[in-house]
């Protein structure tokens, strides 16, 4: 992309063979903060392309927070970029053998003796937060040598000295609003799949995935596995239910999330934005609708927990601002929040409903207020709710209720999957049987099911099954 090609080079070029000039300054920490699928990666791919100095790229996982490790894979990657390796030990004995934090900085010190322009890409830099490695390395930021210049991609917002170099205007920050894709380049990225739309049903997809690359990727795999028959309806369907987005957010983003984390999000996702208060209140609402192993209802916890849920939420960066917005009102991605609130039961949304609405009464949003009350109702009598887009008029999403309320029950609501699914959990089968029965992740089953329960309007197991069968879907 042009655009962010334009903030990550610097201005002004230098000799790669050459030492950095005297006097020569230039963004030395370049920050990629946004959740996965934004484009990072690509970033740093195309960086390292244009940069036209030496460089080395480290991609971390779980394991390097072991220092050991951490600071081989470090010494391998500048000797791939031709740094030079470290001198013998003073009694012309052989190299100590990298395994601790004064090796790890040896890689470190490597740059800084190289002279020369360098260039250290680091990839999926939140794998390694709070171990020893990721100590090492913010103090290596702490005092960046003047040769060297450092990329860090991340999911997660990392305590690293930002502001120092902020300050000093060393720094390139680039999160989800500047990473996301406007509306010409997603134009430009679905032709190179071969997805030519029109004006109207570019910007269509373009708000729905509010330019989440992967997400129009997806869309693009999907749209070409059509005829054109059915690219139409599947253009005004195209949501979070999607086959492929659900998948993708499952695998990665959902399951990244603590079960206190996701259940905390799932009951904010109810209202289209919210604050710490009324997150807080529809996260203790949303316990008491299910019954604990000895017959009582799932009580709340009473420990302050949802402060540290929004605080991790926010790191996470899955939650965003409208631009011009100073107050703290929070929102999920609109395919994310679609998708937390499929994970919630049909009375459990009802009653979240129900907690929004007043609360946006009592701040004087009564139109707000109305649309919720409105879509309890609906849930409590069986019927889909209707979206916010077609509430309040913003063009983000056909109403999910286009079909009459009593369609909910037809059998062509149901995918092939779905139905197998149906069969299977008739048969008392486990999620990991079924899971196995079927060649897909059992949290591809879980996904499912959630789908399954709110097209029936069940709540367990046996009530969907007493359901299917009334409908015809099981022999």
């Amino acid at each position: 992309m042009p655009r962010i090609e334009q903030l990550l080079l610097p201005t002004r070029q230098v000799d790669p063979d050459q030492p950095v000039p005297q006097g020569y300054e230039f963004r030395a920490l370049m920050y990629l903060s946004a959740p996965p699928g934004y484009g990072k990666t690509s970033c740093l791919v195309r960086l390292a392309e244009q940069c036209g100095i030496t460089h080395a790229w480290i991609s971390l996982d779980a394991l390097d927070i072991d220092l050991r490790r951490a600071s081989i894979y470090l010494h391998e990657a500048l000797r791939v970029a031709g740094l030079p390796e470290p001198l013998p030990a003073g009694d012309g004995g052989a190299p100590v053998q990298p395994n601790s934090d004064e090796q790890l900085l040896a890689a470190l010190h490597r740059i800084e003796t190289f002279g020369k322009p360098f260039l250290l890409l680091i990839d999926d830099a939140h794998e390694v937060a709070g171990s020893p490695f990721f100590t090492t390395l913010r103090g290596f930021l702490e005092y960046l040598p003047r040769n060297c210049r450092v990329v860090i991609a991340t999911r997660e917002d990392l305590p690293l000295p930002l502001s120092r170099h902020r300050q000093a205007d060393r720094l390139v920050e680039l999160r989800q609003e500047t990473l996301q894709a406007e509306e010409q380049e997603a134009r430009a990225y679905l032709r190179l799949f071969g997805v030519d739309l029109s004006e109207d049903e570019l910007r269509l997809i373009w708000r729905r995935t509010a330019g989440w690359w992967a997400c129009l990727k997806l869309f693009c795999i999907s749209w070409r596995k059509l005829d054109e028959s059915a690219r139409r309806g599947f253009l005004e369907k195209f949501r979070a239910s999607d086959r492929f987005i659900a998948e993708f957010l499952l695998e990665s983003v959902y399951t990244t999330l603590p079960p206190q984390v996701a259940r905390y999000a799932a009951a904010a996702a109810v209202p289209e934005f919210f604050n710490e208060d009324l997150a807080q209140l529809l996260y203790v609402s949303s316990f008491g609708k299910t019954l604990t192993r000895a017959g009582e209802p799932e009580a709340a916890p009473q420990d302050g927990s949802w402060s540290e849920s929004l605080l991790a939420l926010r790191r996470m960066n899955l939650l965003t601002q409208r631009s011009g917005e100073h107050t703290a009102r929070y929102r999920f991605h609109p395919l994310f929040r679609e998708y937390l609130r499929h994970t919630l039961t049909r009375e459990t949304r009802a009653v979240l409903h129900s907690c929004t609405a007043e609360w946006f009464a009592a701040a004087g949003l009564g139109e707000r207020a109305r649309r919720h009350q409105e879509n309890a109702q609906r849930l409590t009598r069986g019927e889909h709710p209707v979206s916010d887009g077609a509430q309040l008029g913003e063009a983000a999403a056909p109403p999910e209720a286009a079909s009459p309320p009593e369609a909910m029950g037809n059998s062509g609501l149901f995918s092939r999957r779905e139905r197998e699914l149906i069969g299977a959990v008739s048969l008392g089968l486990s999620n990991e049987e079924i899971a196995t029965k079927l060649y897909i992740s059992t949290g591809t089953v879980k996904w499912h099911l959630n789908n399954i329960y709110g097209k029936l309007g069940a709540r367990n197991r046996t009530d969907a099954l007493l359901k299917a069968r009334a409908l015809g879907l099981l022999d």
